[in-house]
């Protein structure tokens, strides 16, 4: 087989192991510099349909996509035979092909390094978080990738659809003042905020805009002035009896919308310092899983981003978990879906309310980060530290 050595060009084609991880197998694909015109993917039987979902990425970035299949992931000198008789059958001895080698089990990469050792073919592997190519052979300096992901890449990739992806919303100047004093006073606007997120609830449930607010809470010291915060800003309205939300936004605002927005406002901030890819607010996905039906396969992300092409997702919740509900179903719902990009997936939440020690430590064993109270105008320090930038 033709030996390929450093200075000739890039290879055509790259020969990946598919994984549970799809990123590094996408990564090189997206920059220009390192893109290839073929894809050549080694499924076993238990990775079909997460080859078809990395495919579904590919194609339309102009790049053929072809498979080998596998039918031992763990059989080494099997799937050795099978790359070399692969490689015997390509044009010019296989020169132009590189291995990304990844993905796949610890078998299937070993037997596909071996492969590609004796027929003297490039060998590379992918270090995601420092964006580069690390080359095994031939002997050279990294190579940086440049290439950009974008969350419906990423999430389709790992099994899921985005079916509503909101424009960014610029919040008018009052409410964006509001919300910034909000998060600076929050212990002592704790009780009140949580009552107005009630009625705005309620109003969300009858699909209302006009609520009647109990007199019990009009004597609660300091709602009434709460109530004059949010009238002064535009949100609603308040004739001493009656609360009337201005618009559907303004009431999603009112239900804790106010918290989101504060948090991908943040986010934005850090998107050069935290190397942030792809943000998006409100985020509806759908797993593509055909065996899961109707709303049991649905998720609304209040705040997902990318960075160093890691998912980070972050719920956020301005209810009182002394109601009906305990915090530990948002952290449960945030452990399930920190499946939604991988292993490597992060999950936060950030939190008005007050969390028991119980929920603080269920969060800590689950590997969710949480943000409470007056933590929250500290938010970009936290963020930062999240991501793994400081």
């Amino acid at each position: 087989m033709a030996q390929q050595t450093l200075g000739e060009p890039r290879a055509h084609t790259h020969v990946c192991l598919v994984s549970a991880q799809a990123t590094p197998n996408l990564l090189p694909l997206l920059d220009t510099a390192t893109a290839p015109k073929r894809v050549v993917m080694l499924v076993s039987e238990d990775m079909q349909q997460r080859a078809q979902w990395l495919a579904d990425v590919i194609r339309p970035r102009g790049i053929a996509v072809e498979t080998l299949s596998i039918p031992d992931a763990w059989d080494m000198h099997g799937i050795s035979d099978l790359l070399l008789g692969w490689l015997d059958k390509q044009p010019d001895g296989g020169r132009g092909v590189a291995l990304n080698v990844t993905g796949g089990t610890k078998p299937m990469a070993m037997a596909a390094q071996q492969a590609f050792a004796l027929a003297e073919l490039p060998v590379f592997y992918v270090h995601h978080e420092r964006d580069e190519l690390l080359w095994l052979t031939p002997r050279q300096p990294p190579t940086p990738l440049n290439g950009r992901m974008r969350l419906e890449g990423f999430l389709h990739a790992h099994g899921w659809a985005v079916l509503e992806r909101p424009s960014p919303r610029r919040l008018p100047a009052a409410l964006r003042a509001l919300t910034q004093e909000l998060v600076a006073q929050a212990s002592a606007l704790e009780q009140g905020l949580g009552r107005l997120n009630w009625y705005a609830h309620q109003c969300e449930a009858a699909q209302d805009l006009v609520v009647e607010v109990d007199g019990r809470d009009l004597a609660h010291p300091g709602f009434a002035a709460l109530l004059d915060k949010f009238a002064t800003a535009g949100a609603l309205t308040f004739d001493g009896r009656r609360v009337r939300f201005a618009d559907e936004e303004a009431r999603f605002f009112c239900n804790g919308g106010w918290l989101e927005e504060h948090v991908a406002a943040v986010a934005e901030e850090v998107r050069a310092a935290a190397r942030i890819q792809d943000l998006a607010v409100n985020l509806k996905v759908r797993t593509l899983d055909n065996h899961l039906r109707g709303d049991a396969g649905s998720n609304e992300l209040d705040v997902a981003f990318l960075a160093r092409h890691r998912l980070h997702i972050v719920e956020c919740k301005t209810r009182s978990f002394r109601e009906r509900h305990s915090a530990a179903e948002a952290v449960y719902k945030l452990d399930s879906l920190t499946a939604l990009g991988g292993l490597n997936t992060r999950g936060m939440l950030v939190s008005y309310r007050r969390l028991s020690d119980g929920d603080r430590q269920r969060a800590a064993d689950l590997k969710i980060r949480t943000v409470v109270g007056g933590a929250i105008a500290n938010l970009r320090n936290e963020l930062l530290r999240w991501i793994g930038t400081r």
